[in-house]
């Protein structure tokens, strides 16, 4: 296993910088002097004057004018005012409630995968599906391709009972 040199090297670096640092300390405490300074010398005099104010010759400024208050009009040409028809409730009509929500039916073949041994075939290949593919001329002439996800329900003899498509990519008329 090989130690990067500055791995090994940096126990000594630290080890000197430390006493470095105490030597250096050490120094210029040994040779700088401390004096003591007077403490008159080093106060600043401060003047505070007072003056006498009369607070009855201060000058205030005028109150805020009161607010507006609106008064009511008989006048429907006046702007801003707009008049709200009486609206009447006929609390004996009782409109009727909504539908229930869409429940999707559930059917016994929701839960109907069979774990198997030898996975299925398709009979026929990818030629079966391009030989029964309902695939729409006009998407044809276009170019438009897709991809759907369908869900299949594949009895024992290997015909489909039941097939529904479950999710398009976008492109609708697919299905």
């Amino acid at each position: 296993m090989r130690i990067d040199p500055v791995k090994q090297q940096y126990s000594v670096v630290m080890d000197l910088s430390l006493i470095a640092t105490l030597l250096l300390t050490i120094l210029v405490l040994r040779f700088t002097k401390i004096t003591i300074v007077n403490d008159d010398t080093l106060r600043i005099k401060t003047v505070i004057e007072f003056t006498k104010v009369d607070l009855t010759k201060a000058k205030y400024l005028p109150p805020p004018r009161r607010p507006v208050v609106p008064v009511a009009s008989d006048q429907e040409t006046m702007l801003g005012d707009e008049t709200i028809d009486d609206t009447e409730i006929d609390l004996d009509e009782i409109p009727p409630p909504p539908p229930p929500p869409y429940k999707k039916e559930k059917s016994d073949d929701q839960n109907a995968f069979v774990a198997y041994d030898t996975p299925p075939q398709l009979k026929g290949g990818l030629e079966f599906i391009r030989k029964y593919q309902k695939y729409p001329e006009a998407a044809k002439a276009a170019g438009i391709e897709g991809v759907a996800m369908v869900r299949a329900i594949i009895d024992a003899k290997g015909d489909v009972v039941k097939a529904e498509i479950l999710k398009e990519d976008g492109n609708v008329g697919f299905g």
